[in-house]
């Protein structure tokens, strides 16, 4: 009796301790049932990377591992399913490979990484600045900007062309489809009249998928304003400094011309905004052939007069700005 609950007993022992084994050696694996994950995907230039081993068919917790990194080994050990690795240069390569010894057996799993640069240029297509502003043009509400991409991206040492890349753009974080394909380097869209900013992410990737580079970019969004300049007779217009809020008049005569910024026009021309003038908050007449100016001519008794302009553009309800100057005389 006690010699048959003994071989009972031991049976039992074989059989589980033969299905614990089993996935060890037992069961058939294959490459596939493990995966090498990369985090980022793309990452930049010298910037930190992860390898992670991920397995859904067995617990690769209890096996022994070995990473080389571009031939040289880095770690080794049981349950070491990852790594913490710098990314290279640009234009250069590393690869990665990750050896799990199964029983007698062993899978390997390997990836090449490379990395590059992407340089984002943007400008505003139809906003308007004064002929002497030498700064950029800046966004406005549902104002047109065109982004374009500079990737450099290498393989086998040859720089991969800028129209041979696949593109993916994405804004706000959303996909783009029309904008994203082969040799799409550029994206044009109208800014939102909502937000006061545009995130602009692009990935760039090379035909075969083996070498990309992505980047990202914020573009701020600000609102249309109007400056106050002396127009004059002889000198022109006064561009050293714009006029404040206040003006003590000792001329006869002067002429104020209101320069608006970050106006979406046609034609560059000023002509195409609506301009309101108002004196002490009444609308005063002004020049149709030169809307933007107008001509003070003090009379009678010293005062002070508050002078306000108002501007509107009639195809961007979002795009107006305004003015106001008070005037000792």
């Amino acid at each position: 009796m006690n010699s048959f609950s003994f071989q009972k007993t031991a049976f039992l022992s074989i059989l589980f301790w033969g299905f614990f084994l089993a996935p060890l050696g037992a069961f058939a694996l294959s490459e596939n049932d493990i995966a090498l994950k990369i985090t980022p995907e793309t990452p930049a230039p010298l910037e930190e990377v992860t390898a992670t081993l991920v397995s859904y068919a067995i617990d690769i917790n209890r096996l022994p591992i070995t990473w080389r990194v571009s031939g040289a080994t880095v770690s080794s050990g049981v349950g070491k399913k990852g790594i913490v690795f710098q990314a290279p240069a640009s234009g250069k390569t590393v690869s990665v490979v990750a050896t799990i010894t199964i029983g007698d057996t062993s899978i390997t799993k390997s990836v090449s990484l490379s990395t590059g640069n992407i340089d984002i240029l943007w400008e505003t297509v139809d906003v308007s600045v004064p002929k002497f502003y030498q700064g950029k043009k800046l966004p406005s509400p549902e104002s047109v900007i065109r982004v374009v991409a500079l990737p450099q991206l290498k393989q086998g040492g040859v720089t991969l062309k800028q129209n041979a890349l696949v593109y993916e753009w994405r804004r706000n974080g959303k996909l783009i489809p029309s904008a994203s394909g082969y040799g799409k380097h550029t994206v044009t869209f109208t800014n939102s009249n909502l937000k006061k900013s545009e995130m602009i992410e692009v990935t760039a990737t090379s035909f075969d998928g083996r070498v990309s580079a992505e980047t990202r970019t914020t573009i701020s969004v600000v609102n249309p304003f109007v400056l106050f300049y002396e127009e004059s007779p002889l000198l022109g217009k006064r561009l050293e400094q714009a006029f404040g809020k206040t003006l003590s008049l000792s001329k006869e005569e002067i002429m104020i011309t209101a320069e608006p910024y970050f106006f979406s026009l046609k034609g560059d021309s000023v002509n195409s905004l609506s301009y309101e003038w108002q004196m002490n908050g009444e609308a005063i007449d002004h020049r149709r052939d030169i809307p933007n100016s107008i001509v003070l001519r003090p009379e009678g008794t010293s005062g002070v007069a508050k002078f306000v302009l108002r501007i509107k553009n009639a195809e961007k309800i979002l795009q107006k700005a305004d003015n106001s100057i008070s005037i000792t005389y």
